[in-house]
């Protein structure tokens, strides 16, 4: 099993995202696009995990002891020039999350959320603002990343909701 740490979003949530995508869209000749059902914000990737490391990682799911949080979006960026993404800006209780789900001390998380990768751009002018996204975060979800039908899907294997 191929998992991952991460939160996921609502409908409303996911059409922000979709939002950002088209200005992608409009100024790319080539690129592959994250699908709606597949935004999330990756909190650790793990990689390919046995049964017998699957329980270790739902320990550590139940484990979480941190109250809700509110997560702001409203920059596009990229890596690379040909991997953009919507980036959420800082926030100490998610540096702090990630540091325990990936058993690392890191001072900086980079959060966002993957819209496109392999981007090849026809015009290198985008606007990277976008509208503010406030995301109420109340859940943590450990994921399955594999391909059904050819189509890379994303399936959660197990969540905590967050104490209030």
């Amino acid at each position: 099993m191929r998992l991952f740490y991460a939160i996921n979003f609502n409908e409303k949530e996911k059409s922000y995202f979709l939002e950002a995508q088209k200005r992608i869209k409009e100024v790319s000749t080539k690129a592959s696009f994250t699908l709606k059902d597949n935004f999330h914000l990756t909190l650790n990737f793990v990689g390919e995990t046995t049964n017998a490391q699957l329980n270790d990682l739902l320990q550590k799911l139940e484990a979480i002891n941190t109250k809700p949080f509110t997560l702001k979006f409203n920059r596009l960026d990229t890596f690379r020039g040909d991997l953009w993404y919507v980036a959420a800006q800082e926030n100490n209780q998610l540096t702090k999350l990630n540091n325990y789900l990936s058993n690392s001390n890191k001072n900086r998380f980079l959060a966002h959320v993957t819209i496109a990768r392999r981007v090849l751009l026809k015009d290198h002018v985008i606007d990277k603002d976008l509208e503010k996204l406030t995301v109420e975060v109340n859940k943590i979800s450990l994921m399955e990343s594999k391909r059904i039908d050819g189509r890379l899907t994303y399936i959660e294997v197990a969540s905590k909701s967050l104490n209030h």
